[in-house]
């Protein structure tokens, strides 16, 4: 890992922590307000703490037919998960944040874990099978209460070159 990197990460902690009283707020939303209201305020403050970090890295994201999108309709985007920053792309770039599917490892991180229950994440056991079909009937019935709500959905695609053939 390189200089760059180590910083980028430990900009990328810190900023994390510094976003605490928001977090406290919409977990407190979360539980006491409706979708409606409390979504809002979690996309806001998911686009502030990421711009910051994406500018630090340079990364510049071309995004071709944003246009076609349609509006108040719920969309599934499937990114090809290419690199760390394609959660960011999604987010910054999709008209509200998606709910998303994410691996169970992340859910070890306390403010990350906090912050993905806010966006309605879910998180998958990909090495235990039961533990991936329970996860996914969450998931199954978050999609269905998110198409309700008209709520993205972004799924990535999972790789293990180990185990040849396996995808979720």
């Amino acid at each position: 890992m390189n200089a760059f990197t180590v910083k980028w990460y430990i900009k990328f902690i810190t900023s994390l922590l510094g976003y605490t009283p928001e977090l406290k707020k919409a977990l407190k939303m979360k539980k006491t307000q409706t979708w409606k209201e409390y979504k809002p305020f979690v996309d806001k403050n998911v686009r502030e703490w990421l711009i910051p970090l994406i500018d630090m890295a340079d990364v510049n994201f071309v995004v071709k037919g944003k246009e076609l999108v349609p509006e108040n309709e719920p969309i599934i985007y499937t990114p090809n998960h290419a690199s760390m920053f394609d959660i960011p792309a999604v987010f910054l770039n999709a008209p509200t944040m998606p709910m998303f599917i994410a691996k169970k490892e992340l859910s070890m991180f306390p403010f990350l874990k906090h912050w993905m229950w806010v966006l309605d994440c879910v998180f998958v056991d990909r090495q235990k099978k039961n533990g991936s079909r329970s996860s996914l009937h969450e998931a199954i019935e978050m999609v269905k209460e998110s198409l309700k709500r008209y709520t993205d959905i972004s799924v990535f695609e999972y790789r293990n070159n180990e185990l040849e053939g396996v995808t979720l």
